[in-house]
């Protein structure tokens, strides 16, 4: 892995997103900082996780702020869910 690729540090939990891909949150370091990075993953030839150009990294100090987005959009889906 060269030093211009992100590097895992610590998966925290796994969502199975469809029968072939789960969403992997983990930790990373990339140039010195950390970050927070949810991703798309398959399942390799190996049987292993391996991970997808799709997925988006944020610095620790924006999720809750991200956490609060999805929360919010979360409860305008129930809400509408409900109205009908």
């Amino acid at each position: 892995m060269s030093a211009a690729q992100e590097t895992p540090t610590g998966e925290r939990a796994v969502f199975r997103k469809n029968s072939r891909e789960f969403l992997v949150i983990a930790e990373s370091e990339y140039q010195g900082r950390e970050y927070i990075d949810i991703r798309s993953h398959y399942v390799n030839d190996k049987g292993e996780l391996s991970p997808t150009r799709k997925g988006i990294t944020l610095p620790p100090g924006k999720l809750n702020e991200f956490a609060a987005s999805l929360s919010a959009f979360a409860q305008e889906l129930e809400m509408r869910e409900n109205e009908e």
